[in-house]
């Protein structure tokens, strides 16, 4: 039916309901009547799958109802097999993710395939954007429309070898939600203030990625967890309210000129945090956790940092920190440069054979302890802590 004028609920709660867009002569596409619009809308639950189906062209204006998400039902945007290209899916309705909220799948096709929802999204279940199918290319979904009321939790994900793209097209465009970004997926910040009014970021995978570009994220009571990943701040100085490293690897934050990332807390438990992006502001840095982080780069926070667990490798600087503290039971490790520094638990300059630069005072307080490694082959080389202020033990 080209031109559909049912009203009322349309409610898919299992097997597939599809929707065409009349690629195909033998597949017109579906559209519902205008003047009826309001009196209508398509609730997807459990099992149920609306399926936007596309078969060949390159953008498709989905005319549909208001819509909800709830109890995991899926709405599906697909490709028929072998439509290669780049294809473009718009919808202009409200969407609601309800209890339990549901999956905004991408999928089908061999090429890249872009989602943008302009209708204003609201509800407190949970959303994720799952993409798969497409080799390599990216399956995007853009949230454009403004100050959106959703309140749930974002996952994104791709099951193939492609890229999952979540991109905040507007103002406040994801809700006051936290998004994990797991297997092959990447968050976009694409609009001034796009992310400001999510609670949390969260990459868990190697191949997570957080891209601000010139669009800062700036929220001082959100938390930026950093598992595996790549942040890149891009050219915008962001600031949250607590910035969390807890990997079992390595974190990349890279920057363009004038990028940065500040917080009120650094909370450095594990893992290493390499790249060109500096952590700024006058927040305070925490190792508190037993493991080992390093921090490499040159970070210009200014708060104090404490060693309270665990061992801190430096081995790029953080000279600018107001006070280097290493707890009792705690140790400072490294290559690089701090700024004046107290030891009541290790000071192991180094990484075998090394250098820690102090450039302040160093006090060597109560029982703490002072470790070198002397090199076996050549007796005249040890590790060596450089203080260019006062050393008082």
């Amino acid at each position: 039916n080209q031109s559909n004028g049912i009203t009322g609920e349309i409610l898919v709660s299992q097997g597939v309901l599809q929707i065409r867009d009349g690629g195909a002569t033998a597949n017109p596409g579906v559209t519902f009547q205008a003047s009826t619009m309001a009196d209508r809308s398509i609730r997807v639950t459990g099992n149920g799958v609306l399926d936007l189906w596309r078969n060949a062209g390159s953008t498709t204006d989905w005319a549909l109802p208001v819509m909800t998400l709830e109890n995991g039902g899926t709405l599906r945007f697909r490709a028929a097999t072998g439509v290669t290209g780049t294809l473009n899916h718009n919808v202009a309705a409200a969407l609601t993710a309800d209890t339990s909220g549901g999956t905004i799948l991408n999928n089908g096709g061999d090429g890249a395939q872009n989602v943008t929802l302009s209708g204003a999204l609201s509800g407190s279940g949970p959303l994720a954007f799952t993409a798969r199918d497409g080799g390599t290319n990216t399956r995007s979904l853009s949230i454009s429309s403004a100050d959106n009321l959703y309140s749930g939790d974002w996952s994104v994900s791709h099951g193939g070898t492609g890229t999952a793209l979540l991109r905040a097209g507007a103002a406040n465009a994801l809700g006051t939600g936290t998004v994990t970004l797991n297997a092959r997926a990447t968050l976009e910040n694409n609009s001034p203030n796009g992310l400001d009014s999510l609670a949390g970021i969260k990459l868990t995978d190697t191949t997570s990625t957080l891209t601000l570009g010139a669009n800062p994220w700036t929220n001082a009571a959100a938390v930026l967890t950093a598992e595996n990943g790549t942040i890149q701040s891009g050219s915008g100085a962001s600031s949250v309210g607590t910035f969390v490293l807890d990997s079992a690897g390595t974190v990349t934050l890279d920057a363009d000129p004038g990028g940065s990332l500040a917080a009120t807390s650094f909370d450095i438990r594990q893992g290493t945090l390499a790249g060109t992006g500096p952590l700024t502001g006058t927040g305070t840095l925490n190792k508190s956790t037993s493991g080992t982080a390093t921090l490499a780069g040159t970070h210009s926070y200014t708060g104090a940092t404490t060693v309270a667990a665990g061992a801190l490798v430096v081995s790029g600087s953080i000279a600018r920190s107001s006070k280097t503290t290493v707890d009792s039971g705690a140790t400072l490790m490294g290559i690089g440069t701090v700024g004046a520094t107290d030891v009541y638990g290790t000071l192991a300059p180094g990484n075998s054979i090394g250098t820690l630069i102090i450039a302040g005072d160093l006090v060597l307080a109560g029982t703490s302890d002072f470790e070198i490694d002397p090199n076996g082959v050549l007796a005249d080389l040890a590790d060596l802590a450089d203080v260019s202020g006062n050393l008082t033990y």
